[in-house]
């Protein structure tokens, strides 16, 4: 795996309302430039220390066995109510017309508990983060334009506070026709203030 980290996208299977009521605010906030649609998904990034990322061969046994296990548990996702896909090299959807926002809980670090869980089941050591992107699309046509509309939308404001990102207690990064592996922001970015553009400062 590249990076030697597992992503799991995990989204509803049918609407959500968490990204409904973000669409049409959006549609409020930024008029015509607002997305024509607009989704979440938990993201969760997932190392295998027992494996190396160079031994192609046991990455792909840890791989196959951690999907094996998790269709199987409801440790990361509900199976009758969510769908989870392991990401290879890119989000599943992917297009100059769309942009992501990823964006953690500042101070939230790792999910021990699920990393014990893990190593229980499938032995080995674990390491388990989670964050929730944002995947918003816009008509290809505004494809020159989606990295500013990305960064609005992002950072929309709304009765004083931020709509997707919440610049007082999350980080964020923002990507459009790019990924990363890791995606979350960067452990040691926890704790402090996010600049206006995300931790990154800006869209990827």
């Amino acid at each position: 795996m590249s990076g030697g980290i597992l992503q799991l996208w995990v989204e509803r299977l049918s609407l959500d309302p968490a990204a409904w009521t973000a669409g049409h605010a959006l549609q409020l906030l930024m008029g015509q430039d607002a997305p024509a649609r607009v989704g979440r998904a938990d993201l969760w990034e997932i190392t295998a220390d027992a494996a190396s990322p160079d031994d192609a061969a046991a990455w792909t046994a840890r791989r196959a066995a951690f999907e094996t296990w998790m269709r199987s548990s409801n440790l990361f996702m509900n199976p009758s109510r969510d769908r989870g896909r392991l990401l290879d090299d890119m989000p599943p959807e992917f297009a100059p017309s769309i942009g992501h926002v990823v964006c953690v809980d500042r101070g939230a670090g790792e999910s021990r508990a699920h990393a014990l869980t893990l190593g229980h089941a499938l032995g080995g050591r674990w390491k388990v983060r989670r964050g929730t992107v944002w995947t918003l699309a816009w008509a290809p046509e505004k494809a020159e334009s989606v990295p500013a509309l990305l960064e609005t939308a992002a950072f929309a404001r709304r009765r004083h506070t931020g709509l997707l990102v919440q610049p007082e207690s999350q980080e964020a990064r923002l990507f459009v026709d790019a990924w990363d592996r890791p995606a979350l922001p960067a452990a040691d970015s926890i704790g402090a203030q996010a600049p206006a553009g995300g931790s990154d400062g800006g869209v990827a």
